[in-house]
C-alpha cells in the first residue's frame, strides 16, 4: 500500500516545485488556522473549556488529513498550535509555526527526492 508521505513524494515528482511550495507551505496552513483555530476553536471555546475545545479541534485537524500514521503528530502540532493561539490571543503565532512545520516537510521531502 502506498502511504501518504509516497503519495506526497510522487505529486513532488509529477508537479511544479512552486504551486507545491505556494499550496503545501502558504496557502494551507493560512486556511487551516482560519478553519480550525479562528473559527472552530472560538466557537467550541464558548461553549466548552479552552481544553476540551483544543482537544476536539486538535483531534478533528488529526482526523482529516487521512493519515492513520501521522495522526499523533498532527494531532500534537494541532494543539501547538491551540496553545500559541490562546496564550497570544491571535492566530498569527500559529500561522507562522505552521507555516515553518509544513516549510520543513516539504523542504525534507524535496530534499530526499532530489538526493535518493
Amino acid at each position: 500500500m502506498i502511504d501518504e508521505a509516497q503519495k506526497l513524494m510522487l505529486k513532488f515528482k509529477q508537479e511544479k516545485f512552486a504551486i507545491n511550495l505556494m499550496t503545501m507551505v502558504i496557502l494551507a496552513p493560512i486556511v487551516e488556522e482560519i478553519l480550525f483555530r479562528q473559527l472552530m476553536f472560538k466557537t467550541f471555546a464558548n461553549y466548552l473549556s479552552k481544553f476540551m475545545a483544543g482537544f476536539i479541534v486538535s483531534l478533528l485537524f488529526a482526523l482529516i488529513h487521512f493519515s492513520f500514521t501521522d495522526a499523533l503528530p498532527l494531532f500534537i502540532a494541532s494543539s501547538f498550535y491551540v496553545y500559541l493561539t490562546i496564550k497570544s490571543e491571535s492566530i498569527i503565532p500559529a500561522i507562522i509555526a505552521h507555516v515553518f512545520n509544513n516549510g520543513l516537510t516539504f523542504f525534507s521531502y524535496f530534499y530526499l527526492l532530489q538526493h535518493f
